[in-house]
């Protein structure tokens, strides 16, 4: 697990549960001072797996195509429909900001098509996108191609 030069190593994770660490250095190649450090601790199981093809098939909001590329062109399909005024945050993985903006979605539409300026300038990894609206707060994981 990791990266050379910004490029990820990928894997598939068995069964079980693990701990992730990103440690952010002022400096390049883990140098400097530390400015944030972050452990998130997670499972992968089958259940999992089951539970994101349902979110996917059923009630919850997703991203396509993720991995977005770097013109940060994306959808997110509102499966049960989900008219209304919804306000979006785009954060990295150490929490920090990179966009905001808001959109409309009516009662025809299924999907709606965003592009996120900053997030096509940024490098590749994985980043979050907080909707929040009709009485629904949701956080979509995207990768950054």
């Amino acid at each position: 697990y990791g990266d050379s030069s910004g490029n990820y190593f990928s894997s598939n994770l068995s069964n079980g549960n693990y701990t992730l660490r990103a440690i952010a250095y002022s400096g390049s190649s883990a140098s400097g001072t530390v400015l944030e450090d972050t452990t998130i601790m997670f499972t992968v199981s089958s259940a999992s797996f089951a539970a994101a093809r349902s979110a996917r098939a059923g009630q919850k909001p997703y991203a396509y195509p993720n991995p977005i590329h770097q013109d940060g062109k994306f959808s997110i399909k509102f499966p049960n429909g989900g008219s209304g005024n919804y306000t979006y945050t785009v954060s990295n993985s150490l929490g920090a900001t990179l966009e905001t903006g808001e959109f409309r979605v009516s009662n025809s539409e299924m999907d709606v098509h965003l592009q996120l300026r900053n997030v096509g300038k940024e490098v590749t990894g994985v980043y979050y996108i907080t909707i929040i609206g009709n009485d629904m707060k949701e956080i979509i994981s995207i990768i950054r191609k």
